[in-house]
């Protein structure tokens, strides 16, 4: 079920207000903590010192990414702190840091779940050290004991089924027995509960929810019931995927379209990208792809960069997809200035068997990367790979 909860967040930075362009972080430890336990989250502290290399390019080419910004401020409570700083005393006095940057990952009573000493080099490796630490919390852990012992009131009802749904844990049984108990859902307390029980959109909660549709907006907003809206559709795809059925993915996409239309041409583009990459359907896969590049990343050169990744990390053996990703990186391999685009067109060369044009980009990426200071160990093989396989032709 977490694995489909993260798949839900993913998608929903294009629906909430709190994600965007980057990481958003707070103002102090104590306020973070204030929210932590408010919400329920854990705390993500980047320490750093403002004279570290790693620490600002971390804060310069990572945080502002905008798949990093949508995963961490959906997870976690955001903060920097320089801690050679006096507003850090109070989090140094308690979490000494021996190596710049350290990236904390805190639950709300204070332990440390995950720690990284270092800086992650790119979006994927943060995001997958996020990841470890959002599985290793499980804020339904005391709510489960109080439930068994005894506890039934609607406050606590209300704040069981937000862990469980933050959780990615089925709230089914819990709705079911809060139903037989409060059936009408008069008040304001039964409407919150059953719009924090919706955990995907082909469930008993989100037809609830829908025919108590203007009295929730009264009571959440409209923001806040769109996001509902497109991580409960978000979850239908995943079941979608899970249990290979179509009608699922159908349904998802009808339900986004009719309860959240402002959000739905992008949805329906991404639930058909993450549905058929899953299913290994090239053809249908590529027709998604190709709606996504010509509406979201026309004038984004890393959106391009991320999406020609996505395209060869899920069908790397398909040439006629490789082909396509090869000219989608093409511009931003020109011109983007990184590193990391050069590699990827150089990996996709070499796929086409265009060994030599394959080779000239990975020596650019070398060059690039050096002057970046960056480590250039994994470009090095890369060239004396697709070198080796030039001389065995040669021979």
């Amino acid at each position: 079920m977490k694995k489909t909860f993260i798949l839900t967040i993913v998608y929903v930075f294009a629906i909430t207000q709190v994600i965007g362009q980057g990481i958003e972080f707070g103002h102090s430890w104590e306020e973070a903590q204030k929210k932590a336990k408010e919400e329920n989250k854990i705390i993500f502290v980047d320490a750093y010192a403002s004279w570290c290399g790693p620490c600002k390019r971390l804060a310069k080419k990572i945080f502002p990414l905008e798949e990093v910004g949508s995963f961490f401020n959906a997870h976690f409570i955001n903060l920097k702190l320089d801690m050679e700083k006096p507003n850090a005393k109070a989090f140094r006095s308690k979490h000494p840091v021996g190596a710049y940057p350290t990236l904390f990952f805190i639950a709300p009573d204070g332990k440390v779940v995950h720690k990284v000493r270092g800086a992650p080099r790119t979006s994927d490796a943060l995001i997958a050290q996020a990841r470890l630490a959002f599985n290793k919390f499980d804020p339904t852990q005391d709510l489960q004991k109080q439930y068994e012992s005894g506890a039934r009131d609607k406050a606590f009802y209300l704040k069981y089924v937000t862990a469980l749904r933050k959780s990615g844990k089925s709230t089914a049984k819990l709705l079911n027995e809060y139903l037989k108990m409060y059936p009408d859902l008069s008040s304001e307390e039964d409407l919150k509960f059953v719009f924090e029980a919706t955990e995907s959109c082909d469930s008993k909660a989100f037809d609830l929810v829908v025919k108590n549709k203007k009295r929730i907006l009264a009571l959440v907003g409209e923001t806040q019931f769109r996001a509902r809206v497109a991580e409960a559709c978000q979850n239908t795809v995943s079941k979608a995927i899970d249990f290979k059925v179509e009608d699922l993915l159908r349904e998802a996409k009808s339900k986004m379209k009719q309860h959240n239309p402002l959000e739905y041409d992008r949805f329906s583009i991404d639930a058909d990208m993450q549905y058929y990459s899953a299913l290994k359907d090239s053809k249908n896969y590529l027709k998604a792809a190709k709606k996504y590049v010509k509406k979201y990343t026309k004038h984004n050169l890393h959106k391009q960069y991320l999406t020609a990744h996505k395209i060869f990390k899920t069908f790397p053996l398909d040439k006629k997809v490789i082909s396509y990703a090869n000219k989608l990186l093409a511009k931003a391999a020109d011109i983007g200035g990184r590193p990391e685009y050069l590699v990827l067109q150089s990996k996709l060369l070499f796929s086409l068997d265009k060994k030599k044009e394959a080779l000239s980009a990975a020596k650019k990426a070398l060059a690039l990367a050096g002057e970046y200071g960056e480590k250039t160990n994994t470009i090095q093989q890369l060239i004396g790979t697709i070198q080796g396989k030039l001389n065995d032709e040669n021979k």
